[in-house]
């Protein structure tokens, strides 16, 4: 029960500080931050509004942040791109740390799709 109540209390506090990142309800997809306090980690949820979303490439901050797919849930197992999703499917990504690439700050994501691109500046 203390497990997922930070969970929740990280969650909330995210989404009160952060809120969701897309504002048009036209998007195929909805994309939020997440937080977990217990974990020390952060990462971002991508939720599929549509069948056959396929994304072709997500850039964080123009591409000099690498994504890390790696980490992503069951629901879709790619690990690399371009990755399909059907409704309601969820992909989460985070800036991947490796050695000399330091991504301390994400102020930018691009997201690439059959749909089109999606671009969010981003301010947490």
């Amino acid at each position: 029960m203390k497990k997922n109540r930070w969970f929740l209390v990280g969650t909330l506090l995210s989404l009160s500080l952060f809120g969701n990142l897309y504002a048009n309800n036209e998007m195929p997809f909805k994309l939020t931050y997440e937080r977990q306090i217990e974990k020390y980690s952060s990462f971002y949820r991508m939720v599929s509004l549509v069948d056959n979303l396929v994304v072709n490439n997500i850039l964080i901050n123009k591409g000099k942040c690498i994504t890390d797919l790696a980490f992503s849930d069951k629901m879709t197992k790619s690990k690399s791109f371009p990755f399909k999703l059907s409704e309601y499917d969820v992909k989460n990504f985070q800036p991947a740390y490796a050695v000399g690439i330091v991504c301390e700050s994400v102020m930018r994501i691009d997201i690439e799709t059959n749909f089109g691109t999606y671009s969010f500046d981003v301010e947490h």
